[in-house]
């Protein structure tokens, strides 16, 4: 079975992590939220996306343009996070 997996890099580093990715409008350049293994929520960009069979810890939830920040900046994801799009299925 194959998966779409994104290779993303965040802010503070160009090193590349792969995350699963459950919608097929997203490209290479994007701006998403990813959560990591250890559940935190971070801006990532996506580096590239190919096809693979792998069990990734850390999944895209949304772009970075469908989230809401409260007063107090923290992450608020759009309802029925992650959004899936497209022929993918966890």
């Amino acid at each position: 079975m194959s998966y779409i997996i994104a290779f993303v890099s965040f802010s503070e580093s160009s090193k590349e992590f792969p995350v699963q990715c459950f919608r097929t409008d997203l490209k290479a350049g994007d701006e998403v939220i990813v959560r990591r293994g250890d559940g935190k929520l971070r801006f990532a960009r996506i580096a590239q996306l190919r096809y693979l069979n792998w069990d990734c810890n850390g999944r895209i939830e949304c772009r970075r343009e469908e989230i809401a920040l409260d007063y107090s900046g923290n992450i608020v994801l759009p309802k029925k996070s992650p959004v899936h799009i497209g022929v993918s299925t966890p």
